[in-house]
């Protein structure tokens, strides 16, 4: 899904070999925080831990950079669990996107 957005933000991709089997997409607001979007895991992969290591991946470069202190997403309300897991809390209440029920969740950077 693009949305104009894809150069001023950074973008991860795991590979399996040559092909790409997850991404993500890191983008930096207001220098203080980052926002991790557009993750997705191929359905072969989902359950082997490459998401769970690509937001990891996220969170290690937001905690490097400088300025910022907190990590958000807006998770699918179905993926809430796998979020809270890695330490992000649900915030505020469900909203819509894409026809899809989602929640912000957040992270605070020590």
């Amino acid at each position: 899904e693009m949305d104009g957005k894809e150069h001023i933000c950074d973008h991860l991709i795991a590979l399996d070999g040559d092909e790409a089997v997850a991404t993500s997409r890191l983008n930096w607001l207001d220098g203080t925080k980052l926002k991790i979007q557009r993750v997705a895991v191929l359905k072969p992969y989902r359950g082997s831990g490459i998401g769970l290591k690509m937001i990891r991946e996220a969170i290690r470069i937001g905690s490097e950079r400088p300025g910022i202190g907190m990590v958000i997403l807006e998770a699918q309300v179905s993926a809430i669990g796998f979020y809270e897991k890695i330490g992000f809390v649900a915030e505020g209440p469900v909203f819509m996107d894409a026809g899809i029920e989602h929640r912000l969740m957040t992270l605070p950077l020590d």
